[in-house]
């Protein structure tokens, strides 16, 4: 059995380079969207601010190699992109005792995707706005590629207009062409 990254999770949990929530700080949990690979809910810390968890599916990944080689090959992708403006902000993972796996946890990104946006606003949308989204776009995938992520699902639905800004989801299917071994090469040092 491949325990490579259960263990690298485990490390990075053990020496703080994730953060972890304890899920009873959540409250106000609701059901967001559905997809064949994961389950989308938003929640409240008790601190008041808004989150959302995201649950890569248990019948999706029963062998659990499987699973935690996804899950991790995320949660670092997100890592190396926690810094651009335009990608949804990773802030750590939590266990919902009930569920099998864990979730990770995001920033609350409400807002239409951009698809939606674009219907609902195409007629009073000036040619300057569309640019700025284009080019805010374009900002955030150019920080994906130096990071040597591939996204494998850029579409409109995996765009957010949130507070004005467009910022890029959906790194579930995300490769990195460094690998995991250059990670942890990096993350080390």
């Amino acid at each position: 059995m491949n325990t490579d990254s259960k263990e690298w999770l485990e490390n990075a949990i053990d020496k703080k380079w994730i953060k972890i929530f304890n899920y009873d700080m959540f409250r106000e949990i609701e059901h967001v969207s559905t997809t064949m690979l994961k389950d989308v809910k938003k929640a409240q810390e008790k601190c008041g601010k808004k989150v959302i968890l995201e649950y890569l599916k248990d019948d999706v990944y029963e062998i659990e190699d499987n699973y935690y080689t996804n899950f991790v090959r995320e949660v670092q992708n997100l890592i190396k992109l926690n810094d651009s403006e335009n990608i949804i902000k990773f802030l750590g993972i939590s266990k919902d005792p009930s569920q099998k796996f864990y979730c990770i946890v995001f920033q609350c990104a409400y807002g239409e995707d951009l698809r939606m946006y674009l219907q609902k606003n195409s007629a009073k949308l000036s040619w300057p706005a569309r640019v700025k989204i284009a080019k805010e776009v374009i900002n955030g995938m150019r920080d994906v590629h130096r990071e040597n992520i591939v996204h494998c699902n850029l579409n409109p639905k995996n765009i957010l207009i949130y507070n004005d800004r467009p910022v890029i989801k959906g790194f579930d299917t995300s490769i990195s062409l460094d690998g995991p071994s250059r990670f942890l090469e990096t993350r080390e040092e």
